[in-house]
């Protein structure tokens, strides 16, 4: 081993840099290409580091960029927290809404109970006319009992009136008898004795006769008393009779006027009921439907805040999350605006403020906003959007506000019914009206329905029972508002073949 190059380059001696068995090796080289070969070492760490303070400043553009969007996040959860201050005002607001919802139930309550000692008063009046009819029915045969005795009393006159006649022909034989008796005496017997025996005999015979006739006379005279008495008790019978004939006659018609008044009010009470109890149930409904359609998008909004403000997420989570929070809070300020319309509808204070405007960038927005919701939903590829306008600028006199409103409706009834197919909106202008329309391939709707879905808190399912969201009220309040705008709402729908929704509208 050379030593002298080891001691020469100030190196210690070691085993490490000895050769077994007495090789020579040049150690000044070694040490070179070693010194080299550090040289080279340090310059890639120098290189290296230089990487790695480009890479910092990297990883400090990136600090600033999140800082700047935790910034960012900060608002929007300032602004959330603002929303949930809003939603939880309005959720004062829906429970007021509620407590009226229950006093309504409550006076309906009491018009039942109403109803119901209506119905028992009436059962009482009923009862109280079948007895005054059988009161009547008695005395009608008490009449009868005593016209026929009046009748047995005329036929007994009758018989002895015969026997009078009879007696008074009898009392003409014996005068005729006797006049011949007095002719034959004064023949056979002295004719001055006789004559005045005759005269006196004559005198008597006459007397009596003269008795007899008085007698006859006042017999007479009280026979046509009796038949006087028995002619104007037959009269004043008959006239009873026929005033006992007139008043059963009004007292029947009274009685089935009366019945037909209980029948008619029974069966008015008994639909005022039937509707009463539907208004009920379908106000029941509409808290249970209303609960949810507050409940699903308040949970999603604040199940996604907790997730942003807990949790370690990446950017585009984050604007993932904040977009289902803000397109729920969309859903749920729809949702309380239609119950602030639905109110004041009831009130009569809807609001409508005309103005001009060009309906075709109505249908540009419409478009984009919907066709947004397509994609949302996953339905873009199954259901096509089409948009039916004209190409040059249609200006139109109304609330455009509201005219939105209603094709929202519209629009969003046919995206949440249709499976596949298309769904057309747009317009079509005659001389002095306009119709608006939305046409859809979805579910369809049974002819006997169409009424009944403006109505309010009504629903219709398809057949396969798949339940759909909302409570009812999204026609109701088209219809209103079509109404305050002087136009007409019309349905054509099949089930199975979609539904066609349009309104009319003046043009000015």
């Amino acid at each position: 081993v050379n030593k002298k190059n080891i001691v020469d380059e100030g190196l210690i001696i070691s085993p490490d840099i000895l050769l077994i068995g007495g090789s020579f090796v040049y150690v000044r080289e070694l040490f070179h290409e070693k010194e080299q070969e550090l040289e080279e070492i340090e310059s890639k760490l120098e290189e290296s580091l230089q990487e790695i303070e480009k890479k910092q400043k990297i990883i400090d553009q990136h600090d600033i960029t999140i800082s700047q969007k935790n910034e960012l996040i900060a608002k929007k959860t300032q602004e959330i927290n603002a929303q949930n201050a809003k939603l939880k005002y309005q959720q004062n607001y829906l429970d007021s809404l509620i407590k009226k919802v229950d006093q309504k139930q409550t006076q309906i309550k009491g018009s039942n109970v109403l109803i119901k000692e209506q119905l028992k008063s009436i059962s009482e009046h009923k009862a109280e006319i079948v007895k005054s009819k059988k009161e009547i029915e008695k005395t009608r045969v008490e009449l009868s009992k005593q016209k026929q005795m009046l009748s047995d009393q005329g036929d007994e006159i009758a018989s002895q009136k015969k026997v009078l006649n009879e007696q008074m022909t009898l009392i003409q034989m014996q005068q005729n008898a006797l006049l011949g008796g007095i002719i034959i005496v004064v023949l056979i017997l002295s004719l001055v004795y006789f004559i005045y025996r005759g005269l006196r005999q004559k005198k008597r015979a006459n007397a009596k006769l003269k008795e007899v006739n008085d007698e006859i006379i006042v017999q007479n005279e009280e026979i046509k008393s009796q038949r006087e008495e028995i002619l104007a008790a037959r009269d004043q019978l008959e006239e009873t009779n026929k005033q006992l004939e007139n008043r059963n006659n009004e007292l029947d018609k009274y009685r089935l006027h009366l019945e037909d008044l209980v029948k008619q009010r029974t069966e008015d009470l008994l639909i005022e009921k039937e509707k009463a109890e539907e208004a009920s149930r379908m106000k029941t409904s509409f808290i249970e439907n209303m609960s949810h359609e507050i409940r699903t998008p308040m949970n999603a909004i604040l199940g996604f805040t907790r997730l942003i403000t807990t949790m370690d997420l990446s950017d585009l989570t984050k604007n993932e999350y904040i977009n289902i929070i803000n397109s729920n809070a969309d859903n749920l300020m729809r949702f309380i605006n239609d119950l602030i319309d639905l109110s004041n509808i009831e009130s009569g204070e809807i609001y409508i403020s005309k103005s001009k405007a060009d309906l075709n960038n109505l249908m540009n927005e419409l478009q984009v906003v919907y066709s947004e919701n397509l994609k949302k939903e996953g339905k873009s590829e199954a259901i096509k959007l089409i948009v039916h306008k004209d190409d040059q600028s249609m200006d139109l006199y109304s609330d455009h506000l509201r005219i939105k409103q209603l094709y929202e409706n519209l629009l969003s009834n046919a995206l949440k019914f249709t499976r596949k197919g298309s769904i057309e909106f747009g317009y079509e202008k005659n001389n002095d009206s306009l119709r608006c329309f939305v046409k859809d391939t979805g579910i369809g709707i049974p002819k006997d329905k169409h009424e009944f879905i403006f109505q309010r808190f009504s629903k219709i399912e398809d057949d396969n029972s798949t339940v759909y969201r909302g409570v009812g009220i999204g026609l109701s309040i088209c219809k209103s508002i079509v109404e305050a705008l002087d136009g007409e709402i019309q349905v054509k729908s099949q089930p199975g073949q979609g539904s066609e929704f349009s309104f009319v509208l003046p043009v000015k």
